[in-house]
């Protein structure tokens, strides 16, 4: 039976130092449930038994769009804040943004 948890082929092997968990470690994005899934994904297309490529490749694409979406929504809450807190404090009220 081929090793499914630890160290599995399709995600690089334990002797393979690209292994995807080692570089997910070593560039930080073990920390970010997205990013890590968009390397998995990216480092695991086509090698994986019963998952295509494409299949693997979508995934990692929908992850990788997730995480800009909630970068860009971070970036709205702030923008939003900023203005009511400027508001509150004596800001113009009729000011665009």
């Amino acid at each position: 039976m081929k090793e499914q948890v630890n160290h599995p082929k399709h995600y690089g092997g334990e002797d393979n130092p690209y292994e995807v968990v080692k570089v997910a470690e070593a560039w930080g994005t073990d920390k970010d449930a997205y990013l890590f899934n968009v390397l998995k994904y990216i480092g695991r297309s086509g090698k994986k038994d019963g998952n295509p490529t494409l299949q693997d490749l979508k995934k990692a694409l929908w992850y990788l769009d997730r995480r800009i979406k909630t970068i860009e929504n971070e970036d709205e809450n702030k923008h939003d804040l900023y203005i009511r807190l400027y508001k509150e404090n004596g800001g113009d009220e009729e000011r665009e943004y």
